[in-house]
């Protein structure tokens, strides 16, 4: 029970008892008289202090939500029963059991360390990656942009995932921008590299600015191929065939697949990070709807076959396409449950 209604109810009783006293008998008027004037001040001192108590603690509260980002503990289907999202549901939880108390002080500690664990880089950026793959992307990006990093890492991941959330609405320049930061923000890691120029040269690409986009992707297929970053070449071939498609260019999407399969000859593609996985997931998909065209499509097909590609080349690459729907499926659905399962395991770092 709230202190301040104890101290009420123990008033209440006081007045009650003068009255009762006072009904009684006269002879302790007087007497019953100042107590009932001392009950009537005590009732006026334990407002003006509950009533301070109280705004000092809503003023203080308010400040600390400017110190945070707006609370946020989404109801994913994915993690509504995590631990580290009950572990937060707790802190206000408790929040409010204080406020009803009137433990003004202890309800402040733990709305602190509520606000604290919202804030760790690790549950904002799986939270958005779960997000991101749930399709919410509008929350993911309202997300991370509420996030405040305390370290380079956590911030150019913050930025990479938000350049990802923008890419996928077609705000392009936005993610541009993000990519940029990213870019001053890298040390040495050459994969890390590879993948920003890519990423930035496919912003580019999206926004019809071929010029700007050709230095970025010589400079991240040198760094690739210098170091034998086989999944990051997939991931600039990803970007060119679906520049080449838009275009119509036919014979370079031949070239690109053509070194596509070269690469992917004999290979086992269980050891390939996640990056080079959504690669080869995209350009199978790519190529499955390349496929339907070459076969219904007269003018695409004699475009290849002036270009000295036989009919033979045709049917083998019809044979090529076969069961690849299937495999781009489960392989696509493979990528998903691993990106959810590592935001999982993001989250487990917080106990």
């Amino acid at each position: 029970m709230n202190k301040y209604n104890v101290v009420r109810i123990f008033l209440s009783f006081g007045l009650i008892g003068v009255v009762v006293v006072y009904t009684v008998s006269y002879d302790f008027l007087q007497e019953a008289t100042v107590i009932a004037i001392s009950i009537f001040f005590g009732f006026i001192i334990n407002e003006v202090v509950y009533s301070t108590n109280k705004h000092r603690y809503e003023k203080n509260k308010e400040a600390l939500f400017k110190l945070f980002p707006k609370t946020f503990i989404p109801k994913n289907k994915y993690i509504e029963d995590h631990k580290a999202i009950i572990k937060i549901k707790k802190y206000f939880k408790t929040v409010k059991a204080k406020e009803v108390k009137g433990k003004y002080g202890e309800a402040l500690q733990y709305l602190r360390a509520g606000l604290e664990t919202i804030s760790e880089p690790v549950l904002v950026e799986s939270l958005s990656m779960l997000l991101y793959s749930n399709g919410e992307i509008q929350k993911a990006i309202d997300n991370l942009k509420s996030m405040k990093p305390k370290t380079v890492e956590a911030d150019k991941n913050r930025y990479n995932l938000l350049s990802v959330c923008y890419n996928k609405t077609g705000d392009y320049h936005h993610s541009l921008q993000c990519l940029t930061k990213v870019s001053e923000l890298l040390q040495t890691d050459i994969e890390e590299k590879v993948r920003n120029l890519s990423d930035i040269a496919e912003c580019y690409y999206n926004l019809d600015k071929k010029a700007e986009a050709s230095p970025f992707v010589r400079e991240a297929y040198k760094l690739a191929r210098k170091h034998n970053y086989i999944e990051g070449k997939l991931y600039i071939h990803r970007i060119l065939l679906n520049y080449y498609h838009v275009n119509h260019a036919i014979t370079d999407i031949a070239k690109i697949l053509n070194v596509t399969y070269a690469l992917l000859k004999n290979k086992d593609i269980s050891g390939f990070d996640n990056y080079g996985l959504v690669s080869i997931s995209a350009i199978f998909e790519f190529e499955r709807k390349l496929v339907v065209e070459l076969l219904r499509n007269e003018k695409i097909r004699q475009s290849l076959l002036d270009h000295e590609f036989s009919t033979e080349v045709l049917n083998e690459l019809k044979n090529f396409f076969t069961n690849r729907e299937e495999n781009s499926k489960q392989l696509q659905g493979a990528i998903i449950s691993n990106l959810k399962s590592v935001a999982l395991v993001n989250l487990d770092h917080l106990n």
